[in-house]
């Protein structure tokens, strides 16, 4: 973790910045989190936004750093239209030869059109795997996050006309698929205790 600046370190302790900007370093501790739990890096941009608020913008925590880093390979080979997919990473028993066989074998059946480069921009950012789209999942754990709160802190209404109000929004009967997705809302809202978080998308 990086340190905050000194700067920060020197506000009275009534500062609002200084609170403003621990609500959103736990803002981002969320999304880190949040993106853990789903494999989803559209939550790294949502941090990336984040830190580039006008009045209290904030350093590129290390997980946002490593997202850059990995993405920027990945693009860097494409643009020299290679697909960086299979890339021959050196073996430890490998020898220079060796490896330099394996890297010029793998130039010549990775090379790809322009446009084709363009299409595997998505999957280098992270954003589409074989039958995952990250903007489908992205817009679904949003909504469930969203019943959740709203199942769990009723306003006005009961949990079951809450209930109610979800199945007719959708059309639905069966309240087991309005479960489901009221427990991944939960499980996308809870909060690990210090020191532990989730390491495996959530299925």
């Amino acid at each position: 973790m990086n340190e905050p600046p000194s700067s920060w370190l020197d506000d009275d302790d009534d500062d609002p910045a200084r609170f403003i900007r621990a609500e959103r370093a736990a803002d981002l501790d969320r999304l880190h989190r949040t993106m853990l739990a789903t494999g989803n890096p559209l939550y790294a941009w949502e941090a990336i936004k984040s830190c580039h608020h006008p009045n209290y913008p904030m350093a590129y925590p290390e997980w946002v750093r490593d997202y850059l880093r990995d993405t920027a390979i990945e693009l860097h080979v494409l643009a020299r239209l290679l697909d960086p997919n299979n890339f021959p990473e050196r073996g430890e028993t490998e020898t220079d030869a060796d490896h330099m066989s394996r890297f010029e074998a793998w130039q010549r059946s990775a090379r790809v059109t322009p446009n084709k480069a363009s299409e595997l921009t998505a999957r280098a950012l992270g954003l589409v795997r074989r039958g995952w789209n990250a903007y489908r999942q992205f817009f679904a754990d949003s909504e469930a996050s969203m019943a959740a709160l709203e199942y769990e802190f009723p306003i006005g209404m009961t949990r079951r006309e809450v209930m109610e109000g979800m199945l007719n929004a959708k059309g639905q009967t069966d309240e087991r698929v309005v479960h489901r997705k009221l427990t991944r809302g939960r499980r996308l809202l809870e909060r690990p205790p210090p020191g532990r978080s989730r390491t495996k998308p959530t299925p």
